[in-house]
């Protein structure tokens, strides 16, 4: 029996729009009926008006930056936004303070996403060799990452992605990489520091050092079996 209609929803159905009820038992949509057909006694009702309905998304890539950092965003503010956007779904990434690198870290950010967010979260461990990466994977880390090959706290050698990747890959974990080439972009930096416009950031870091970056995972991934997220 389903616990929850939404009535009179727009939907994508068979290559075209249909107004339809949806109806929903116990989180999962069990049918999609012709309007008036599906309401139950029971059942919560949200009229939809002929509203465009569409499935959650999922953002695997948001940084609330909490702990630590709750002055930029934290997980109630961030949900929010994401909830205002039809996001129902978010992983957050591990350049927090702490970052989240081992038990203690990690139950400290999920301790404050329990009691603040409005949506549906994931949490990903840090990539860095001083993560405990068996750790964190048992206690339900999404992925590791995302992995900095540029610079940054979080930032990597090429060594140590490599050896990085090749622990993830044993947990058949996914490793979110940040792609970009560390000495170009300092490069290119450099040479640009004196030129005070908002236009000059993206020159900076121009589409060649992530090409560069990007290219040299996917070499490692020739000879490191694991799944990566650029």
């Amino acid at each position: 029996m389903p616990d929850l209609i939404i009535k009179d929803a727009k939907v994508l159905l068979n290559g075209g729009l249909q107004q339809v009820d949806i109806a929903i038992g116990g989180g999962k949509i069990i049918k999609v009926a012709k309007v008036g057909k599906s309401i139950s006694s029971g059942a919560e009702v949200i009229d939809a008006k002929g509203a465009l309905t569409l499935p959650g998304v999922v953002d695997a890539h948001v940084h609330f930056r909490d702990p630590g950092l709750t002055h930029k965003e934290d997980w109630y503010t961030g949900s929010c936004a994401a909830a205002a956007g039809g996001v129902t779904t978010v992983i957050d990434h591990p350049n927090t303070v702490p970052p989240t690198l081992d038990k203690k870290s990690f139950n400290l950010k999920l301790k404050s996403a329990k009691r603040k967010s409005i949506i549906d979260f994931g949490i990903n461990g840090g990539g860095v060799p001083s993560a405990n990466l068996p750790e964190l994977w048992g206690l339900g880390v999404t992925a590791f990452g995302e992995i900095f090959m540029a610079d940054g706290d979080l930032s990597v050698s090429e060594s140590e992605l490599a050896d990085l990747l090749k622990s993830i890959g044993e947990f058949r974990a996914i490793a979110a990489i940040h792609a970009e080439n560390g000495e170009l972009c300092s490069h290119f930096t450099e040479e640009l520091r004196r030129i005070r416009r908002p236009e000059v950031y993206s020159r900076a870091r121009p589409n060649i050092c992530e090409a560069i970056a990007v290219e040299q995972v996917l070499e490692m991934q020739q000879d490191i079996p694991v799944p990566v997220r650029i």
